[in-house]
Parts: structure tokens; C-alpha cells; sequence
């Protein structure tokens, strides 16, 4: 359809596989330009909303848009759902609405937000605490059964965004030190593609820790002869501390509290697949033993790259290790997983995990006061399962859907139903699992171990990483001039200072932009939280200040300088062997 040129312009900028779907949207009559203003009670509700992102029923009036664009804080973002692309379309061909649209306090999506539309909203979100919806009466009033869920899943979608980002941002640095702390032997060692297709019609069996796993251990050990038997960190010690040797573990946590799980047990049977950034203590207890599991860390790519290795394998999974371990079996070639102590629900003395885990020990290994769900048990009507579980259920629902190659089954007979792995119980499993010839995994897994890189590989990564160094030491050198020249604009905004300042800073950005692989390298460690603190220093400056636009730079200019700085000097300390 005709967009309005603005619109169309404003679209393109912000979303545009919104104006993709308008594109190619069926033409509808177009309807009479509209300047209804909504009820004062709702321009005052959206002017008193500070540090909110509201979801709003559609996009609002041309008088409303301009009333809250002008009345709602700095710190506000709109979120607005539009249910269908052609009545949408019909009005951007009569209301130049690009004022609205082009507002970086604005989003807009056709129904929920797609994981691209709302991969858009990073640092927004140093500008809001919360999210809520809010109904504009002219499109909500008498339609409630159409709104309501697209207003649950898009809430529902940008609190799951809103958690990524966060946890992004306070993982970064851990993640990085822990990097730095375990490369050497990490790149020593084989990576995961030693193990794909290790295990081709081979069952495996995810342990998970909830309660049920207390009376799981006489079903693993008669199977441990006939299926890959993998742990998370948390249930090793379970298995472990009773004479159980799993064959795999696998951990994806950098903090210090995942080697609780291994801390004091008996390791040496057991093979460890973990990425770079786990914590280097667990690192160190499977060392020889640990097969590298790839991450989104531009380093690594970059060393990769360099060595002319092939894109990994990416195994990482969201929310919960048991999707990382649903991944793997589909990489080792797995044609059945069976599900043990994957409960996600309470235990009826109210235990979160099993008996033996180290929330037990640390006291925490008992229901809070999380807000709870009910939801079909597997052989229960019902069971209570925590908000957080919630997450993880469905984060593993969506894995299992993904890979239908492989049949499911779950054994937790206190847990939660998951869909497409039905309940089977210990016996069942037990024989269709013994009927399988037995194997000796272990061995199987330490052939596959033997696997080193050549020496050709060690040398290219090593001198890929001084690269790396130099660069860092180059975005330093540039974000430090073009910092303390803002500092001296802002206290003396003289032409020539502010001629500084420009000069400077545009030698950054053009270093920045003609550096992808170094930009990508720059993000890394303290860099992303240093800028989402700086943007919420940013937008809380007075409006009225002159010397605002000076101030603003001055805020992303010392976050990069921040970061950079702290890249510089731990790359400095980190050598590989060549």
C-alpha cells in the first residue's frame, strides 16, 4: 500500500518487518483521518508512569501521540500492538504518524513481538524498571476477548527479553575474566566437534535435580551399561557421591557456586563439556578431561577465524543446563533421551531440588515465597511449580519440539507433565533400555578425547591474540582522547575546545566502524555494562541543560573508555603456547 513517505521512512529506520508485513498487506478501505484525543484520566495515567515500558492497544491518535510525546517522561517507552497489518496500513496512507514512529521511546509490532523486533530493545532498558499494559479506550472499550492475549504473550515475550539483557550485562564481566582465566587449556584441548555423531542411535539419559532424583539411583545403575548417562552440575554429586560415575556433566555456569556440585567427589571417570567462560575452578578439576563447548565469545570467533577452523557447533541452550544437554544429544546423534529428576515442580515437603544437592547444604533447598502455578503432573492432576521453573518447562518443551528425530520419555513421577516426552516409570525404562547392547561409554569418550589441535592451529590463535591485544590498546588510545577532550568542552565549551571534542570522537567512531571484528571484540568484558549504566546517566539529564548533547557523548565516551581499558590490560596479561 502508498505509506506515507514519513511513515514509510520512520519504519524503516525502527521496524522494519513491521513495514515489510504492511507491504505486502490485502487492501482495506482506508479509514477518515482521526484526531480523537483519549480521556484526560489517560494522558494523566501515561504522564505519571515513570520508568515504565507500557504496552498500549494499537497505535495511538495523531492528537494523542502528539499529547504523549510531549507528556510522558524521558523514561518511558511505549510498546504499541497492532492485531492486523491491513487496517494499519490503510491508516499510514492518510496519517502522518512518523513522529510517533521515529520516537525512540516508541516499538511497534503486528501482533506479539518477533525475537528480531524485540532483539531491539537493549539499552531502552536501562530507562524502565517494569512493564504493564495500557488500554487506549478508543481501541480497547468492548474488544477485551482480542487484546487480552496478545497483551499476556507480548508481556509475557519483553519480560523474557528484559531478563536475557540483564543477565547479559551482569554475566559479562564474570564470563570475561573467566574466559581470559581458562583459554589456554580450553584451546589445548578438543572441542565438542570431537564428539559429533560419537553416539548414533545410542539412548542418553538427562539427570536432572529435583526431588524425584533421590530414588532414581537403583534405575541408573542398571542402565548405566546401555545409555549415555549425562548430569548437570548440580546433579552430579547425586550420582557421584554414591558410586555412579556419569559419563558426561555438563555446566554452563561462570559463577563460583557451580563447582559445589563436583567440589569433594570423585571425578576422574567422568568427562566435563563446558564453554571458555565456566568457572575456572571446575575447569581445573576435569583438567585433561574437558571438551570445549563453544559460546558466542567474539575472542574465541576471532582466534577460530585466524586458526581457519570451521563455524562450531552451537550447543548453548537458554535458562537451564538440561537444554544445553538436549542440544548435545542431538549432536552426539542420540535417537532416544529419557528424563530423570526433571520435575520442575515442588516436592510435597516443599524441596525445590533433591536431597543430595548443594542447595541442601547451602539451606536454600526449599520453596520461597516465588509465585507459584499449578500444572498437570505426570501422574498427578496437578503440582506446584515455581515461576522460575515455569521457564525452564517451557524453554524445554520448545527443545524437545525442535528435534522430533529423537523420542522422549520422562520418569518423574512427582514432576510436571512435559510436552512430547510422556511419563514412563523405572521399570519400563529399565527394560527397553537393557534390551539394548551394553557399551563402554567411558572409553568410547576418552578415544574421542585424544584429539589435539596441530601445532599450525596453536601458533595462528597466538599470534591472532596479540593482534587482538594491539587493537584494544588502539580503542583505548582513541576512547581516552576523545573522553578527557568532552571533559575539557564541557568545562570550557569554547569553538576550539568543541572542535577537539568533534575531531576526536570522530576518530573513534571511524575506527569503530571500519573495525567490525575489533567493535565485536570491544563489547566484551565490562564494555555493554559500562554503557547501559552510562545510558541510564544519559537520559536522566536535565533537558534544559546547554551543555546536554556535550554531557550525553561524554557518558558513551568514557563507558568505552571504561571497557576498552579493561580489555587492554587482560589481554596484556594472556598468552597462549604456540
Amino acid at each position: 500500500m502508498p505509506l506515507l513517505a514519513p511513515n514509510r521512512r520512520a519504519l524503516a529506520n525502527r521496524c522494519p518487518e513491521v513495514l515489510k508485513l504492511l507491504d505486502t498487506a490485502a487492501p482495506v478501505a482506508a479509514p477518515a483521518p482521526t484526531s480523537t484525543e483519549e480521556p484526560p484520566a489517560f494522558l494523566d495515567e501515561a504522564a505519571g508512569c515513570h520508568r515504565l515500558l507500557l504496552v498500549l492497544t494499537g497505535l495511538p491518535s495523531l492528537a494523542t501521540a502528539a499529547a504523549l510525546l510531549v507528556r510522558a517522561p524521558r523514561e518511558t517507552l511505549f510498546w504499541c500492538i497492532e492485531p492486523d497489518p491491513g487496517p494499519l496500513a490503510a491508516r499510514l496512507t492518510t496519517e502522518d504518524l512518523s513522529a510517533w514512529l521515529a520516537d525512540p521511546r516508541v516499538f511497534l509490532s503486528i501482533g506479539i513481538p518477533t525475537v528480531p523486533a524485540l532483539r531491539r530493545l537493549n539499552r531502552e532498558l536501562a530507562w524502565v524498571d517494569r512493564a504493564r499494559a495500557l488500554f487506549l479506550p478508543s481501541r480497547h472499550t468492548g474488544h477485551e476477548t482480542l487484546w487480552r492475549p496478545l497483551l499476556v504473550a507480548t508481556l509475557a515475550r519483553i519480560q523474557q527479553r528484559w531478563q536475557n539483557v540483564l543477565t547479559d550485562l551482569r554475566l559479562a564481566p564474570v564470563r570475561w575474566e573467566n574466559t581470559c582465566a581458562n583459554l589456554p587449556s580450553f584451546l589445548a584441548g578438543p572441542g565438542i566437534e570431537a564428539l559429533a555423531g560419537a553416539f548414533a542411535g545410542a539412548p542418553l539419559v538427562l539427570v536432572a535435580a529435583g526431588p524425584s532424583l533421590d530414588d532414581a539411583l537403583p534405575f541408573l545403575r542398571r542402565v548405566a551399561p546401555h545409555a549415555l548417562i549425562v548430569t548437570g552440575n548440580t546433579s552430579f554429586r547425586a550420582l557421584a557421591a554414591h558410586g555412579l560415575a556419569p559419563h558426561l556433566t555438563v555446566t554452563v555456569d561462570p559463577f563460583a557456586s557451580t563447582d559445589l556440585g563436583y567440589a569433594g567427589q570423585p571425578v576422574d571417570a567422568t568427562h566435563l563439556v563446558a564453554p571458555v567462560f565456566a568457572f575456572p575452578a571446575v575447569h581445573q578439576r576435569f583438567a585433561g578431561r574437558v571438551f570445549g563447548l563453544s559460546d558466542q565469545s567474539a575472542l574465541l570467533a576471532r582466534l577460530r577465524t585466524a586458526a581457519g577452523l570451521p563455524p562450531p557447533a552451537s550447543l548453548l541452550g537458554d535458562a537451564t543446563v538440561s537444554a544445553t544437554i538436549l542440544n548435545l544429544a542431538v549432536h552426539l546423534g542420540c535417537d532416544r533421551v529419557i528424563f530423570v529428576g526433571q520435575d520442575f515442580a515442588i516436592a510435597d515437603d516443599g524441596r525445590t531440588h533433591a536431597a543430595d544437592t548443594f542447595y541442601t547444604d547451602l539451606g536454600c533447598n526449599q520453596q520461597d515465597s516465588e509465585p507459584t502455578h499449578r500444572l498437570p503432573g505426570t501422574t498427578r492432576p496437578e503440582v506446584t511449580v515455581p515461576s522460575r521453573h515455569l521457564w525452564y518447562l517451557r524453554t524445554i518443551e520448545g527443545h524437545v519440539a525442535r528435534a522430533p528425530q529423537i523420542r522422549y520419555s520422562n520418569t518423574s513421577h512427582r514432576g510436571a507433565a512435559i510436552a512430547g516426552a510422556p511419563f514412563i516409570d523405572y521399570e519400563s525404562a529399565a527394560a527397553e533400555l537393557t534390551a539394548r547392547p551394553a557399551r563402554d561409554f567411558a572409553a568410547e569418550i576418552a578415544a574421542r578425547h585424544t584429539a589435539t589441535p596441530p601445532t599450525a592451529v596453536r601458533a595462528a590463535m597466538a599470534a591472532e591474540l596479540a593482534r587482538a591485544g594491539t587493537a584494544m590498546r588502539e580503542a583505548l588510545q582513541l576512547a581516552l582522547a576523545a573522553a578527557l577532550a568532552n571533559e575539557l568542552a564541557v568545562a570550557e565549551p569554547t569553538p576550539a575546545n568543541r572542535r577537539r571534542f568533534e575531531t576526536a570522537g570522530q576518530q573513534f567512531e571511524q575506527w569503530r566502524s571500519t573495525r567490525t571484528t575489533e567493535q565485536n571484540l570491544l563489547f566484551e568484558g565490562r564494555t555493554k555494562p559500562e554503557i547501559f549504566e552510562a545510558e541510564k546517566r544519559r537520559v536522566r539529564l536535565p533537558v534544559d541543560d546547554p551543555a546536554r548533547p556535550l554531557r550525553e557523548a561524554g557518558e558513551v565516551a568514557w563507558a568505552f573508555t571504561e571497557g576498552a581499558a579493561s580489555l587492554h590490560r587482560q589481554l596484556h596479561a594472556l598468552s597462549l603456547p604456540s
